[in-house]
């Protein structure tokens, strides 16, 4: 019901096929559990969610406000400084380095959507973007992997993230130039053994 798929398989290629039906999706309507604030965070998130104009909102404004505050003032980054004495990684993001990677951005707009009463879910998986011409097909690497919201907007759940588009560059940027031989390799293994089994 949430779109989302697990899978476990060792180390390799994994061949698999998606398929979305959205006359069936997104039925499980929020229970209380989409709106709960963390004991140790409450009094900051909800600091910050009236510093920034949220309580009140429609859900979509709400959803598009933070998008709008997260690209104009905070940046992606996977180099984290140690937290202030006393505070949270998350509490440091939001009011101090305003720079993290997906992690804090999905959680920090969960649960701002939360303190400003619109049911929101952290959701992780990949961020499929590259494209294999050798395979003729998408290829999701841990690099891939990335975290976002969902939030409850017009009787069904939406995908709000609000991670800086840069990420998925930044990420693909530590690759060695020998990715693509690697790359190759792998395929080649890969489709050599299933033609023995």
């Amino acid at each position: 019901p949430l779109g989302a798929v697990q899978a476990a398989a060792p180390a390799g290629f994994v061949e698999y096929r998606i398929g979305f039906d959205a006359a069936t999706s997104d039925r499980r309507a929020p229970t209380e559990m989409d709106l709960r604030l963390p004991r140790r965070e409450r009094e900051m998130i909800e600091r910050v969610a009236r510093a920034w104009g949220l309580p009140g909102l429609e859900p979509a404004s709400a959803a598009e406000a933070l998008r709008a505050r997260f690209a104009a003032d905070f940046r992606y980054s996977t180099f984290q400084e140690m937290s202030a004495s006393g505070r949270t990684p998350l509490a440091d993001f939001l009011e101090r380095t305003r720079a993290g990677h997906c992690e804090h951005f999905a959680t920090a707009t969960t649960l701002l959507l939360r303190a400003a009463g619109i049911p929101a879910r952290y959701a992780s998986g990949y961020s499929v973007q590259e494209w294999s011409d050798i395979e003729r097909a998408w290829i999701a690497r841990e690099r891939h992997s990335h975290a976002w919201t969902r939030a409850w907007v017009g009787g069904r759940w939406i995908d709000v993230d609000t991670t800086p588009s840069s990420w998925f560059d930044l990420e693909g940027g530590a690759r060695p130039a020998w990715t693509f031989l690697a790359d190759a390799w792998s395929w080649l293994r890969f489709r050599l053994d299933r033609g023995y089994r």
